[in-house]
This record gives C-alpha cells, structure tokens and sequence, in this order.
C-alpha cells in the first residue's frame, strides 16, 4: 500500500507483510530470523502467522481498491475472496502462530522470531506467502507499525536472517546475515 504505518485492531485490523528471499540459496539452514518493526504504542499482544495463499501488496490509501489488491474482504479484489472476512486461520494463514510479542514501549523495536517460517519460505520458495500479524490480546484500540513506506528508513520494518549455506557454496565462511527492508536484500 501507501500508508506510511501497518495498522493493527483485535477484531477488523490485520497486517500482511512479505519479504524477498531469493539470494538465499533454498537448502540453506537458518540460524535465525527476526522480523521487527517500529511499534506504535506499548502493552498489546501481536502473534504472527505464516501465511497460505498468495496475495499482493495494494497500492492504495483509503481508496476502493484496483483489480487483484487484497481488503478485509478480498484477496484479490472483487474476483477472489478470503475464506472469512479478515481471513480464515486454517485456510488464509496458519492456525498455529508461530511466535507472539508484546510491544514494549512508543517508537521502539519490536522484534519477532519466525526462524521456522523463514526456514519454511527458504526451503520451498513457491510457498513464501508472507506473514499475517494480528492482536490477540482482545484490548480496544490501534497498534501500528511503521511501514515499508515510512519517510525515515531506518523505522521500517525488516527481516534478519543469518543462515548456513550449503556447504558446497561457501567453504570456510561465516554464516551470512541477510536484511531484507522492502524486498531489497543486503548481506553483511
């Protein structure tokens, strides 16, 4: 989209985000992933889930949405809907989270660990459906976190993964970190 936040609300809010892991080599194993972002407010709870069907991000702000653009209703407007509104745990995304967090504090780092999921997209590509992260802590009120569309870089939200490649493909070499921000992968 083009919101510079990803809102969150227990009962008709949910975030759907995705992230590029093609340089990564597929029978890889991950060490670790941790998926952060720059939180809102402090005090709710945020599971996430991996997702299980394919869905794109939409390019809209407050607008009725193009053809194919994901709502509360569609994952691909007006043609393909989800299985409930909002999406249906089993069918949309896991029944099982794979982590939860609670934000900490105002315009901090909330960190989540999905080295199992990450493991799950780097092993079977075709899959890397992305992440549902939803409020389960049931309490009235917003949670956001900043997007891939926020002015300051530094607030949005990333994927760091450090991994252990083939042997094949990088003998006597540390296991490499990769953060993805908005798809984009930079190794260090």
């Amino acid at each position: 989209g083009t919101m510079v936040q990803i809102w969150m609300h227990p009962t008709y809010r949910r975030a759907l985000i995705s992230f590029n892991l093609s340089s990564i080599p597929s029978n890889s194993v991950i060490n670790n992933a941790g998926l952060c972002g720059n939180s809102s407010a402090s005090g709710f709870l945020i599971a996430v889930y991996p997702g299980l069907v394919p869905w794109i991000e939409g390019t809209k702000n407050a607008a009725t949405a193009a053809a194919g653009e994901p709502t509360w209703d569609w994952r691909q407007y007006n043609t393909v809907a989800w299985g409930a509104a909002g999406g249906l745990a089993g069918t949309d995304y896991n029944a099982n989270n794979e982590t939860s967090n609670v934000s900490t504090n105002y315009h901090t780092l909330t960190c989540f660990s999905i080295p199992v999921m990450v493991q799950s997209w780097v092993s079977n590509p075709d899959n890397n459906f992305g992440a549902w992260l939803i409020r389960t802590d049931g309490v009235a009120g917003y949670f956001a976190f900043e997007s891939s569309e926020a002015t300051d870089v530094s607030s949005r939200p990333y994927l760091q993964v450090t991994y252990s490649p083939p042997a094949n493909t990088a003998p006597n070499n540390p296991a490499p970190t990769i953060r993805s921000v908005d798809g984009s992968n930079s190794t260090s």
